[in-house]
């Protein structure tokens, strides 16, 4: 995200970070799994095995 944030401000970045999370965020069916941000521009999927 660094390129983006430098050609296009942080807050582009930041709204583009809220479209990529939301792809996952949208299959995700259990009230277990989470999508988070971490960090600056990570996006870790968790996934609780039963």
């Amino acid at each position: 995200m660094p390129n983006l944030d430098d050609c296009y401000g942080h807050l582009a970045g930041d709204d583009c970070l809220v479209l990529i999370a939301q792809a996952p965020a949208k299959t995700i069916k259990r009230s277990a799994d989470l999508v988070a941000r971490y960090g600056s521009d990570e996006l870790p999927f968790y996934r609780r095995t039963p």
